[in-house]
């Protein structure tokens, strides 16, 4: 598991923080955030498989721990809205089960241009409203666990590595950044040379996060 901080406010690199609107930001988006309790196992699509199976628990009663989903759409935007899938494709371009040292190489690039990504406003925003929520006398926010919740269906039987959870991630800023190191768990290299052996693309891919409050030690 990986424990997130929030990244200096200096670091040319990343971006923790909420991102200004920018011009030709769409006037309005498509829900990115979804209460686990207000999905069900049907909604795969939007949560990916944890967040399906962690949805109808809540949604059953049978786990009533506060969370909620950042859904397929928002990493989808996150690529739509720069060229990060143009850069992402020039990453992955030559990656060679034969060559494992180039495709661990070709993995760790695609995993950073994601996580040092900013995130469109919008979601940033909804993140923010979602997180707030679940603990609204907190001021400086709840202790949550943040989960990468995978659409691959081929991939199911992979087991969850040590960077798809980040835990003890408090504020706004760090929830964003966790977020945003869950999506870039999509490139793995276990789930990067697992799709090339089986013939897979390693674009266009659905992922999901769930946000779920952490209980206090």
């Amino acid at each position: 598991m990986t424990l997130i901080r929030a990244a200096e406010p200096n670091d040319p690199n990343c971006s923790s923080h909420v991102r200004k609107a920018m011009p030709g930001d769409p006037l309005e988006q498509p829900t990115s955030t979804r209460p686990l309790s207000q999905l069900s196992f049907a909604d795969g699509a939007f949560a990916g498989g944890l967040g399906a199976r962690l949805s109808e628990r809540a949604r059953t009663g049978i786990d009533r721990t506060p969370g909620f989903v950042v859904g397929t759409p928002a990493y989808a935007a996150l690529c739509d809205a720069g060229d990060l899938s143009r850069r992402l494709a020039a990453a992955l371009a030559d990656v060679c089960i034969e060559e494992p040292e180039r495709l661990m190489a070709a993995a760790a690039v695609a995993r950073s241009l994601i996580a040092c990504e900013p995130t469109p406003s919008w979601i940033d925003a909804e993140i923010h409203q979602a997180y707030h929520a679940l603990t609204p006398s907190a001021a400086e926010g709840a202790r949550v666990t943040v989960s990468a919740s995978f659409v691959e269906h081929e991939l199911s039987d992979l087991e969850p590595g040590n960077d798809d959870v980040a835990c003890d991630v408090q504020g706004t800023g760090a929830v964003i950044q966790a977020v945003r190191h869950c999506w870039s768990a999509l490139y793995d290299p276990r789930r990067v040379y697992e799709r090339a052996k089986l013939g897979l693309p390693q674009l266009g891919l659905d992922v999901a996060v769930v946000v779920q409050l952490q209980a206090e030690r």
